[in-house]
């Protein structure tokens, strides 16, 4: 990427978008700096931006832009100016069209001026001239340009069908969930987390052992089939975030700690439960999401996950479903992707366990129309080679 300007500001702020949508500052080459210093007025800044500073003529931009687009290290360039009484902004305009109608690669400008450029502004559209009125969006807009540059010349992502999924087990217990709770049409209704880990295991997704527990020895029996320690999460009508309300406890090893749990969040309480799960092992936490949109069907969401996930916001999304480079793309586009890949020494997490899960859940909600909302979170991240763990799966589902 490449910027011309005639003001440092707009150069660094368009420099600092280009930054956020991941394009590069092109080197220019010794070459290139070298033409640019016979065009330019003395004192330009001949690196990349180039800075004609406060008095370039208007055919310089022309002549700038050649120079610049024959690099063979640029593939954009982007052309800003700040009107000033001594440069016509309208001729400006016109020395930036010629030189775009001579390139073979993408030219966009910005100008800066409010009702001053209105005519520069008719003169770009009509050269075909992308105009932008500030660096960010023009930012913006040549990294959404580069994007689509990317997909058209990718290989052929058309995810194919995971096999080892069980469709007849998982539409069994979402069938049977519906009549329990005589749901109704469209409303949709929230699954317990017992039966929402049943639905994603069918699918070959990881949930830990888990059991719903009425009384305090039901609790303590599962804890003792589960091995080692567990956590206890409790079941309440319209409870969403456990965490919020004290709805959990880890690493409970003893039958005292489980029947200590479930008199706390359970107690006398009819409509109460608390589900016992054996404890994951530690890792990195991770979320996946998938919502059914309106016009485009499901859509995957992934990102950091935890308690932070609505503070952060640190997500990826894709349409469902979706193959595995697909799903690597998506991962690497976060920061939890970028911390997965090992930072500072740490050491990787399963990468590869997080694109099998992600692709699941693609298929899962592709192959049920009936799935409107599902999220897993967290999803714990072994290290690599380790796998991954569903230890919280949350769905709801409609009559669809």
């Amino acid at each position: 990427m490449a910027l011309l300007t005639n003001a440092g500001g707009p150069a660094a702020l368009a420099a600092d978008g280009l930054d956020d949508v991941g394009l590069k500052m092109a080197d220019l080459t010794p070459e290139t700096q070298a033409q640019l210093k016979a065009v330019t007025p003395h004192g330009t800044q001949l690196g990349n931006p180039v800075d004609m500073l406060g008095g370039p003529r208007a055919e310089m931009f022309s002549a700038t832009l050649d120079i610049i687009l024959a690099d063979p290290g640029v593939d954009m360039a982007l052309a800003m100016f700040v009107p000033q009484a001594i440069t016509p902004v309208n001729d400006v305009a016109r020395h930036v069209v010629e030189a775009a109608a001579r390139a073979s690669k993408p030219v966009a400008c910005c100008l800066v001026g409010g009702v001053s450029i209105t005519e520069a502004i008719h003169i770009l559209h009509e050269g075909n001239v992308p105009f932008y009125p500030d660096p960010t969006r023009a930012a913006k807009a040549l990294g959404g340009l580069w994007q689509y540059a990317q997909l058209k010349t990718r290989p052929d992502l058309t995810p194919e069908p995971l096999e080892d999924v069980d469709r007849a087990l998982a539409e069994g217990i979402l069938k049977q969930a519906w009549e329990r709770m005589q749901g109704q049409g469209n409303t949709p209704v929230f699954l317990d987390a017992e039966t929402a880990g049943a639905v994603a295991a069918a699918y070959g997704i990881r949930v830990p052992f888990s059991g719903i527990a009425h009384t305090a020895e039901e609790a303590v029996t599962l804890a003792e089939r589960a091995g080692g320690p567990v956590v206890a999460k409790l079941i309440a009508p319209g409870l969403i975030h456990k965490a919020d309300v004290g709805g959990i406890a880890l690493g409970l090893r003893s039958g005292d700690e489980v029947r200590a749990a479930f008199a706390r969040m359970v107690g006398s309480n009819a409509d109460r439960a608390l589900m016992v799960q054996q404890m994951a092992p530690k890792g990195q936490e991770v979320i996946l999401g998938a919502q059914r949109d309106p016009q485009f069907g499901p859509l995957l969401m992934f990102g950091m996950g935890g308690i932070y996930v609505e503070v952060l916001k640190d997500v990826a999304f894709r349409l469902a479903p979706l193959c595995a480079e697909d799903a690597r793309a998506m991962i690497a586009e976060t920061a939890a992707g970028k911390i997965m890949a090992g930072v500072r020494g740490q050491a990787p997490g399963d990468i590869a366990a997080v694109v099998d899960t992600l692709r699941r859940v693609g298929q899962l909600v592709a192959d049920f129309p009936q799935i409107s909302e599902m999220d897993i979170n967290p999803l714990i991240v072994g290290a690599e080679g380790e796998g991954a763990w569903a230890v919280d799966v949350r769905m709801a589902i409609t009559g669809s």
